[in-house]
């Protein structure tokens, strides 16, 4: 009813946020989309919904299931890393919601699947904001260990990079 392909999307890229490290994301990304991809088509068999195994279908998903993944899973994993860039990364989900999601169903129906899928992006949307400020902008300048190389915002008084680090002599 609201249109698949925006939700195995953010199943990639929430694989990739789960992940957190850059070279990982991708890989849980492809590789939930291809279990989901092989789920989904056993599931239709198993349930007598199709008369087998759509073959056709499972190669199709499954093929473009890879760069889906593999790229949805690299915005997640970098969504997840604690840096003042993170957060263009981290609204990408919205917008792939927006650009993917179409209406569907009949015409007396149609209107809630747009609105919910608005609702969706929006909502996810304000969620990853809200992730990144509290993690980067709060976070980060507010440790003890945040040296002024990981700062989004200097903090006031704050020692320049050309001071002595944790456990260097002065001089």
């Amino acid at each position: 009813m609201l249109g698949t392909t925006w939700a195995w999307s953010i199943t990639a890229f929430l694989a990739g946020w789960l992940a957190r490290r850059i070279w990982a994301g991708p890989v849980a990304g492809m590789i939930c989309l291809l279990i989901a991809d092989l789920t989904y088509y056993l599931a239709d068999r198993t349930s007598g919904y199709t008369g087998g195994l759509d073959r056709g279908g499972l190669l199709y998903w499954g093929l473009l299931a890879i760069p889906c993944g593999l790229g949805m899973g690299l915005l997640g994993a970098l969504a997840a890393q604690r840096r003042w860039w993170s957060l263009a990364p981290s609204l990408a989900a919205p917008v792939i919601i927006l650009l993917l999601a179409t209406p569907t169903g009949t015409p007396d129906i149609q209107p809630w699947s747009t609105i919910v899928t608005n609702t969706t992006a929006l909502i996810l949307a304000l969620a990853m904001a809200a992730t990144w400020t509290h993690r980067v902008l709060l976070t980060l300048n507010h440790s003890p260990h945040a040296g002024p190389e990981r700062q989004v915002v200097p903090r006031l008084g704050a020692p320049h990079a050309t001071t002595r680090g944790p456990g260097q002599p002065e001089g």
